[in-house]
């Protein structure tokens, strides 16, 4: 079992529809851009103030991943190897930007994102972009996912 980089891409939206320009863009290179993007997930906050997932591509994430919760992190659950290869301050920096907003794009993908979705029209009130490692059979390394070329 070989480890694969992959950048982390996450952001907080003042409002939903401008995190869904955002998702919108992602699931185009999802489609066949020249970044391959493995997965990403839209959230936002239902009417009793919980998180909900809006849209996904592959359904990875979940709205638990989005609080950091350091017991969890201490074995082996899924949401403490969603974030392996993170440091402290990153999965701090990323639980501080999931508390701001009211929607939230986080994206798993082969290159950095962060100049892709630069958009000065958009309002972004946190932005985080990272490594972290993973398990390459979890993200179908070498080839690119969904017939991409």
């Amino acid at each position: 079992m070989a480890e694969h980089r992959f950048t982390l891409y996450a952001a907080g939206y003042a409002a939903r529809d401008e995190a869904e320009l955002d998702f919108d863009i992602v699931k185009r290179l999802f489609s066949g851009g020249a970044i391959a993007i493995f997965d990403a997930t839209l959230f936002d906050t239902n009417p009793a103030g919980g998180t909900r997932i809006v849209n996904t591509l592959a359904g990875l994430f979940y709205p638990p991943c989005l609080r950091r919760d350091p017991a969890a992190e201490a074995d082996d659950s899924e949401s403490a190897r969603l974030w392996h290869g993170l440091s402290d301050d990153d999965l701090n920096t990323l639980s501080k930007l999931f508390a701001q907003g009211k929607a939230w794009l986080v994206v798993i993908a082969d290159a950095p994102l962060r100049q892709v979705l630069k958009d000065p029209l958009r309002t972004v009130v946190g932005e985080f972009e990272g490594t972290l490692t993973a398990d390459d059979s979890r993200w179908n390394v070498g080839s690119r996912p969904h017939g991409m070329r």
